[in-house]
């Protein structure tokens, strides 16, 4: 019987139901770790249960290391940033801008969070994606820059986040088992990829 249409998703909408960036599903996808469909144009289409399985697999024991890294993980770090944001409401980056551009930044740190999932389960250093990574360093330049915020002001967001995003990786052993070496790995890259970004931001506006 063939599958409803309704019921399949586009690769960018399974990935935001996910919370991963579209490469790395599309990773998964190819090693046959997630159930895929693709259409005489050769888009990938998935099946809604299956990426609501991935999801409530998330929510148990982990299949892996990169999938502990996944879904888990980054609700741990996003809900930690929206919590200490809470907290320090008075921050100029944030009380400096209009909704519109909480907005792209908001959608500029989901992509980040889904990025930063691909390296640190990939391949050691991957050029392609620590490339990547420094283009988000000079986009949010771009948008903050034209908004009037300093470098001080970039920067201090910037290292805001990348706090918040090692304390959520340094305390994933005690919700998802990882073993030492694993957690030390996944620490080593988290700060690899943070400082490509904060470089790209102290470049873009040296080059002002």
């Amino acid at each position: 019987m063939a599958t409803d249409t309704r019921e399949l998703l586009s690769l960018a909408d399974a990935a935001e139901r996910l919370n991963v960036h579209p490469a790395t599903l599309r990773r998964w996808a190819d090693k046959g770790d997630v159930l895929v469909m693709v259409t005489p144009g050769g888009h990938r289409r998935f099946p809604t249960s299956e990426i609501e399985r991935l999801r409530t697999a998330s929510k148990g024991e982990p299949a892996g290391a990169e999938a502990v890294f996944g879904t888990r993980w980054a609700t741990q770090a996003i809900t930690h940033a929206r919590n200490e944001l809470a907290e320090h409401p008075d921050k100029p980056w944030l009380t400096e801008i209009d909704e519109a551009e909480r907005e792209s930044k908001r959608r500029t740190g989901r992509q980040m969070i889904g990025l930063l999932r691909e390296y640190v389960t990939g391949p050691e250093d991957d050029p392609d994606v620590l490339d990547r990574a420094r283009e988000i360093g000079r986009s949010y330049v771009a948008g903050t820059r034209d908004g009037g915020s300093s470098l001080s002001d970039a920067l201090d967001a910037t290292t805001f986040f990348r706090a918040n995003i090692l304390e959520s990786t340094m305390l994933l052993p005690e919700v998802a088992r990882l073993d030492p070496e694993t957690n030390r790995r996944y620490l080593r890259r988290v700060n690899r990829f943070m400082n490509c970004i904060l470089l790209a931001i102290a470049e873009a506006y040296e080059q002002e």
